[in-house]
């Protein structure tokens, strides 16, 4: 018997629901696919994931019949063809739409209806849409420039504004605050993340705490 497999792709994990005839049957964890955060090979060896576990759970690929993904990434040209032939790569052989998560968000949570969605995980998007079906969009153009709001940012800010408290540009009185709030963070931490010739979008959220 077909099943369907809808994935919510975001900037740190994804999240996997295996549906047949409109019942949940299983839901799968796995590693973000947002192309803007990993690297190609990395996302297809989530996707593999995936695939293997729908396989463990008796839900082979090939008798899917439908896949549907909300990433988010998606604005970059390359990342949805990308998702497709690596979804056809691991077996399905079925039609796969992708959209970005904060649509497909918005399509479930309103349900044709008018209204507005705000996300705000590890990047950060608002998306809304009219009576007339309009969508109006505002955020969500990636961590270097954007993002307001969202885990990334918090993380950079606390990044930015415990470097000026240690050169001597924040009040003292903050710094009583800062350490009994964030003690556990080492500074040696925040120069590696914030000075790595390599970053994931991912990591600043997570950040090492003792």
């Amino acid at each position: 018997m077909g099943f369907v497999l809808g994935m919510d792709g975001g900037g740190t994990a994804t999240g996997a629901v295996i549906l047949r005839q409109g019942r949940e049957c299983a839901r799968i964890a796995a590693g973000g696919i947002n192309y803007n955060s990993y690297p190609p090979g990395q996302i297809r060896e989530h996707l593999q994931e995936i695939a293997a576990k729908c396989q463990e759970l008796g839900f082979a690929p090939s008798h899917c019949t439908g896949v549907g993904i909300g990433a988010a990434g998606i604005s970059n040209p390359g990342a949805v063809p990308f998702l497709k032939q690596c979804i056809k790569e691991c077996g399905f052989v079925c039609p796969v739409v992708v959209m970005g998560d904060h649509e497909a968000a918005l399509r479930g949570g309103l349900m044709g209806e008018p209204g507005a969605l705000l996300i705000a995980g590890t990047g950060s998007i608002c998306l809304a849409r009219n009576k007339a079906g309009r969508l109006y969009r505002t955020g969500g153009y990636g961590h270097l420039i954007d993002d307001g709001g969202s885990a990334y940012a918090i993380g950079r800010d606390i990044r930015q504004w415990y470097s000026l408290m240690t050169e001597g540009e924040k009040r003292p009185c903050s710094r009583k605050r800062f350490s009994r709030n964030f003690a556990s963070i080492l500074w040696r931490d925040l120069q590696a993340l914030s000075m790595a010739a390599v970053r994931e979008k991912g990591r600043s959220p997570g950040l090492r705490c003792y």
